[in-house]
This record gives C-alpha cells, structure tokens and sequence, in this order.
C-alpha cells in the first residue's frame, strides 16, 4: 500500500498519525511532513503525499505561474535556514520556514 493510502486510511480510522520524513524528487532532500500538514492534506481532500519540498513547490509554482509571482529567498528567523516564499516580506513581520511555522503553532 502507498504512503498516501496509509495516510488516508489512518485518519478514517482515527489513529495516531507521527511525522514522515520524505525524499523531494526535485533535489532529493529529505523534508518533515509534518502532522500539521498531513491534517491539512485530509481536510483538503488530498490524497497523496507531497513528492516536493516547500522549497521546490514554491519554484515549481512560481515557475508553473511564469512569472506572474515573485519569489523571495529568505533566511527563517527560527531555524537560520534557507527558504523560499511567494511574496516579498515587508519587513514588518518575521518570516519563518515551514518546519518552524508549525512549531511554532504546535506550541501555543
């Protein structure tokens, strides 16, 4: 059975759902998909698992939208670590990555 049909089916069964670590088929980094983002995938109807990292879904978006988005390559405020956004940060408000953003809502 697929990663993506174990995912379905442990969320219609209710049980406990852990992390996954993944391979991105762009650049082959191991990512976290995290529980937050497994939750958000259910609700959303979304069957399968992601086979990109964020990093690589914001330039294969970005890329995909020909330019009509800017990108933003960004160091996270949390980790100190490379990432990208689709917008252009004002500087009023932190940027975090995405490993740090649900951290930082699993906290409070």
């Amino acid at each position: 059975m697929c990663s993506a049909c174990i995912l379905h089916q442990e969320y219609t069964d209710n049980r406990q759902v852990d992390d996954l670590v993944l391979s991105c088929q762009d650049c082959e980094s191991m990512f976290l998909f995290s529980v937050e983002e497994q939750k958000h995938f259910t609700r959303k109807n979304l069957l399968n698992a992601p086979t990109r990292c964020h990093n690589c879904r914001v330039l294969r978006r970005v890329k995909r939208d020909a330019g009509s988005k800017s990108i933003s390559a960004l160091v996270c405020i949390g980790c100190k670590g490379l990432t990208y956004v689709p917008f252009k940060p004002n500087g009023q408000k932190p940027v975090y990555c995405v490993n740090c953003t649900y951290e930082r809502r699993r906290i409070s």
